[in-house]
């Protein structure tokens, strides 16, 4: 009999009524074998337009008040007061603790609130990877693009780098400054919340790619998938600077050199 493989699906959400519900319901569309199951975690960051009547209008249509949908469950927390999209999963991080008292799920996966998994075996394929190399602990997939807010015709994506796919050539990217790992399409096993912490609360941008120098610090193994499994939103956020990564980059290699020296 196959292991019951469990897994919780973080999404926090920032008025996102657009995108919300082809959001979610890409997650309740993913076929995964009957010994896996997706608790996912919505959490409203002070919305204050309809996404809380789309998460309860899911709950409604798929009975989730009783039953789970394709082995998925859905809960959602709210915060009334705007923290940031970093502090909001730090926080449904320290939920998962509280809600599963003994930190029983295996895969951590991520999502956000205007993003869609575009393949329906997105989340069974990357299973079967980790569950088959157990050197390799945070793995993401291939994406394509769209420009935010605009209605999009689909043979208008944009095609956008593609992400190297072994571990080497992660760690290359991460040691030249670029994100090896889309972070909506990461899965990583819950081990490594508890080894290395969360994401920095004091980093509003690029949180993501310093969590996966953190990971590479503690010996983590990376990986992607080569298939394109999710749809991203493209954006130009005014607050960005490329100078972002290349300063974690400069900390990261400075820890590296320091640890040679003792």
């Amino acid at each position: 009999m196959n292991k019951t493989i469990r897994i919780a699906t973080l999404i926090p959400v920032y008025n996102d009524e657009k995108y919300l519900e082809e959001s979610i319901e890409s997650i309740f569309n993913q076929k995964i074998n009957s010994n896996i199951t997706n608790d996912i975690f919505v959490c409203l960051n002070n919305s204050k337009d309809k996404s809380n009547d789309i998460v309860y209008n899911i709950y409604q249509k798929y009975n989730l008040f009783f039953e789970r949908k394709n082995g998925c469950s859905l809960k959602k927390l709210e915060q009334n007061k705007f923290q940031g999209t970093t502090p909001t999963r730090n926080r449904m991080i320290h939920e998962l603790a509280v809600y599963e008292t003994n930190w029983q799920y295996d895969y951590i996966a991520n999502q956000d609130g205007d993003d869609v998994w575009i393949d329906s075996l997105k989340l069974q394929k990357q299973i079967d990877y980790l569950e088959e190399n157990k050197d390799v602990d945070i793995l993401g997939t291939q994406y394509i693009g769209r420009i935010k807010n605009q209605n999009t015709d689909p043979k208008d994506y944009i095609l956008l780098d593609r992400r190297p796919l072994d571990h080497d050539n992660c760690i290359n990217w991460l040691f030249n400054g670029h994100n090896p790992i889309g972070n909506a399409s990461a899965v990583f096993r819950r081990d490594l919340f508890t080894k290395i912490g969360g994401y920095e609360d004091l980093l509003p941008l690029t949180e993501d790619m310093w969590f996966w120098y953190k990971a590479a610090l503690s010996g983590a193994g990376f990986a992607n998938l080569e298939d394109d499994c999710l749809l991203y939103n493209v954006s130009n956020n005014p607050n960005y600077s490329p100078s972002y990564p290349l300063a974690l980059k400069d900390i990261f290699c400075k820890i590296l050199d320091a640890r040679r020296k003792i």
